[in-house]
């Protein structure tokens, strides 16, 4: 599997972040490592992987 993005989900409310990234997750996308809380905002690391085998 080849990385095709990466993605930092950032939002004000720690609900809002919690609905941001259920949104990708539906997606395909997966968080890498924890949420962090840094200058008043929420914020999670996200990759979505090629799943092709070429």
């Amino acid at each position: 599997m080849a990385l095709v993005e990466y993605k930092v989900v950032r939002e004000e409310y720690i609900h809002e972040l919690e609905e941001s990234v259920d949104e990708y997750l539906k997606k395909g996308w997966k968080p890498v490592g924890g949420a962090t809380v840094r200058f008043n905002a929420y914020m999670q690391t996200l990759v979505r992987e090629d799943n092709n085998n070429d």
